[in-house]
């Protein structure tokens, strides 16, 4: 580990061409990836712009202008993407590049929506290219209201968590995971827990924590570690949602879109939730702003549904699905 964390302070620290915003700041951590999608009528989708920085960035950017990425990139990673990010209004001053690859994935859809990521690089840059403490650009540590902790190698997430939780701004911090970091890491993510304002795992992820799939159960179990809102994304079946002091969560259904393409969806609602979290919204609140924002990521291949959209449109969808949960908590 020590070994792989010197080589990454040794070939990383570029900084790329940015534009830079002044307000406060929502500071989204993870990688980024260059997707190539097969669907399973055998349309692709080649060198497309992904990765969970990105998704949640996007996801946000719905409900705030302030938005800035911490992340690593290799030196082949296209121009145009980086343009296309800037294009979309986000902060890119902390994009650095790395001299590697960059980490590129086969994502191939099945008949029955399940999906296969397969890393298509013939060496793992994901260690090198997952962002560091000392990536983390001055006025981002200075001006950072949120601070979001995306899916990726649990090391650097340890760090990010830790030096999110000494910023002078005292971020409000919130944590997603990924699958890979959940069993057989129990102790270290409830080592992590008191630090965090939110906490946002898949229903997946709390399968695999506590061994049974029980998620109205085990929302109370991660409460009780010390986060001050659980939030388990349970995909189509939408999110479970509860903050220290309720007696039980409450569910947030999905907003009713025709899904094209899921990948991301998670990803986006985390964006929206902090987003509207940080804006001073009420959980149930950020908690539906974060459906709408999913609702537009699984409308479009790749990023496409997320790009582009108006707060009409967003404002429509959030008051459609006002509508929609307090039919369905009233009808419990």
């Amino acid at each position: 580990m020590a070994m792989r964390y010197l080589r990454a302070i040794l070939h990383c620290g570029a900084v790329l061409p940015h534009i830079t915003l002044e307000e406060p700041l929502l500071v989204i951590a993870g990688n980024l990836t260059i997707d190539d999608t097969v669907m399973p009528d055998g349309r692709t989708a080649m060198g497309t712009i992904g990765g969970d920085v990105l998704y949640t960035g996007l996801g946000a950017a719905l409900w705030s202008r302030d938005v800035g990425l911490l992340s690593r990139v290799g030196e082949d990673f296209p121009t145009e993407h980086l343009d296309r990010i800037r294009d979309a209004g986000l902060d890119t001053t902390g994009l650095v590049s790395c001299a590697a690859s960059s980490s590129r994935y086969w994502v191939v859809y099945e008949w029955d929506g399940r999906r296969h990521f397969i890393y298509r690089n013939a060496e793992n840059h994901l260690d090198l290219l997952s962002p560091e403490p000392e990536d983390l650009p001055r006025h981002y540590g200075s001006a950072a209201r949120a601070f979001h902790v995306a899916a990726m190698p649990f090391g650097h997430v340890e760090r990010l968590v830790h030096t999110a939780s000494l910023l002078p701004a005292a971020p409000l911090i919130t944590l997603d995971t990924h699958e890979d970091f959940v069993a057989g890491y129990q102790e270290r993510l409830t080592a992590l827990l008191p630090s965090v304002r939110a906490f946002l795992p898949s229903r997946e992820e709390v399968a695999l924590w506590f061994g049974d799939d029980d998620p109205e159960r085990h929302i109370g179990e991660l409460l009780a570690l010390g986060p001050h809102i659980v939030v388990i994304k349970m995909g189509a079946k939408g999110a479970l949602v509860q903050k220290q002091g309720q007696r039980r969560a409450r569910r947030v259904p999905v907003v009713p879109v025709a899904a094209l393409d899921v990948t991301g969806a998670g990803d986006a609602f985390c964006g929206g939730f902090v987003a509207r979290l940080a804006a001073g919204a009420d959980v149930l609140e950020a908690a539906m702003a974060g459906a709408v924002s999913a609702s537009f990521a699984v409308e479009g291949y790749g990023i496409n549904g997320l790009v582009a959209v108006s707060p009409r449109a967003r404002d429509e969808r959030l008051a459609k699905l006002r509508t929609l949960e307090m039919e369905i908590h009233h009808g419990e």
